[in-house]
C-alpha cells in the first residue's frame, strides 16, 4: 500500500511539474517559427479576417503572429494569424 501510494504521489508531482511547459509551447501568440521569407503578406491576413465577415482597423506583426484587428457591429476582437498559412488560431473578444 506504501508503494502504491509513494508511486501515485512521485507520478502527480511529475505531472505538474510538466504544465507550465506544455502550456507555454501552445501559447496562441507565437504562430510560427518560420523564417519571413516563408511568410505571406499581411495583406492575406486581413483578408482571411475580412472574409469573415468583419472589419478590419488595424494589423500588425508580433513574436510570429499577425495581429489583426477588427470590428463586427459594436463589438472589438483581435485575431492571431499564422502568417504561413493565414490560419486563424486564436481570437479574443475584446
Amino acid at each position: 500500500m506504501k508503494t502504491v501510494i509513494a508511486a501515485t504521489i512521485v507520478w502527480a508531482a511529475s505531472a505538474f511539474s510538466v504544465l507550465p511547459a506544455s502550456a507555454d509551447s501552445r501559447d496562441h501568440r507565437s504562430c510560427t517559427s518560420a523564417p519571413e521569407a516563408n511568410w505571406q503578406p499581411i495583406a492575406a491576413a486581413e483578408q482571411a479576417v475580412e472574409n469573415l465577415g468583419y472589419v478590419v482597423t488595424r494589423s500588425s506583426m508580433k513574436r510570429g503572429c499577425y495581429e489583426v484587428a477588427a470590428t463586427k457591429g459594436d463589438q472589438r476582437f483581435e485575431f492571431y494569424v499564422d502568417p504561413t498559412t493565414t490560419a486563424i488560431v486564436h481570437t479574443q473578444v475584446k
